[in-house]
């Protein structure tokens, strides 16, 4: 491939807020900076649901999320029970370590 071909796709946060309808939303500020925001979304597109949980910032020089986080597609309520379940053991495991 010849050097200045390659064209990356820019992120569209408009469009993409418009692609899904938020169900669920919970935000845990950690600072006057720092948040966490957590979500069930559904997808017009599709109709797919996924749990979004990512970290966002807002200092002098960026507004927005971070790449800490993640989302994950779920089908039914036994599937968030389970991530549910498994992310209390971790977590008390966690607490072992502080």
């Amino acid at each position: 491939m010849r050097k200045g071909t390659l064209k990356l796709a820019k992120k569209n946060p408009e469009k993409f807020a418009q692609s899904i309808n938020k169900i669920v939303t919970k935000t845990l500020q950690q600072n006057p900076e720092m948040r966490i925001d957590f979500a069930l979304q559904e997808s017009k597109n599709n109709g797919n649901r996924y749990l979004n949980m990512r970290q966002f910032i807002k200092n002098d020089t960026y507004d927005g999320p971070t790449k800490n986080g993640f989302s994950m597609m779920v089908q039914d309520v036994e599937e968030i029970e389970q991530l549910q379940k498994a992310f209390n053991d971790f977590f008390e495991e966690a607490k072992k370590y502080f």
